[in-house]
């Protein structure tokens, strides 16, 4: 029990120290890669916090094209401290600097928070994704399974349908009478008013893997 309070009390002196001098990115990245500092505080993290993050904003600000492991973004053992991984993980997949095994990682361990963030980025892609099907040798067919797609990642039919009308919107202003009918034609689809072709969706968030 001593030692537990002792730890305790480590943790909490750690804490002051790194809120109250303020430590460099230099000092930060090398309490994050130290053991006798973990070894030390045995499971109480919360001094962490602030040298995790700023080893994460050191590696994020700098990656460029590149992609992070996890190991590379969580450089130690970490086992208890969950609020402190999946901020970083969360992080890096924000900014699509986590490797494809990372991620894997990330919904493993953090389910909610991962399809979470993979609705949030699919409704910022729409357009985009959009825009790409309509090039596509049979636009039809692959605006349909790119909506079937993103309903069973989780974004819901009333998100689809917003960002289809926002879509034909912005096609209105460029006059593309054409992409425009073909974009109300899948509107139609996903609101039930296409008789023998609409698209089922659903309002309802569905956890589907996204892969």
């Amino acid at each position: 029990m001593q030692g537990y309070t002792e730890n305790i009390y480590i943790d909490h002196f750690l804490q002051e120290f790194v809120e109250i001098t303020g430590i460099s990115d230099q000092l930060a990245l090398k309490m994050v890669r130290s053991r006798k500092l973990l070894a030390i505080t045995r499971g109480h993290y919360n001094w962490l916090d602030r040298p995790l993050r700023i080893h994460a904003r050191h590696l994020l600000s700098r990656a460029g094209q590149r992609k992070y492991s996890y190991q590379q973004l969580i450089p130690v053992n970490l086992k208890g401290a969950h609020f402190l991984i999946e901020y970083v993980l969360s992080w890096a997949f924000e900014e699509d600097k986590l490797s494809r095994k990372g991620m894997l990682i990330f919904k493993d361990m953090f389910p909610k928070k991962y399809h979470q963030l993979v609705i949030i980025k699919n409704y910022a892609r729409f357009p985009a994704l959009i825009a790409q099907r309509l090039h596509h040798q049979n636009p039809v067919k692959s605006l349909r399974q790119l909506l079937i797609k993103l309903n069973k990642q989780g974004l819901s039919k009333q998100k689809i349908v917003q960002g289809l009308k926002q879509c034909m919107s912005r096609l209105s202003e460029e006059d593309n009478q054409k992409t425009i009918d073909l974009l109300g034609d899948i509107l139609d689809m996903a609101t039930g008013w296409y008789v023998g072709r609409n698209i089922e969706l659903h309002d309802k968030i569905l956890f589907d893997d996204p892969s």
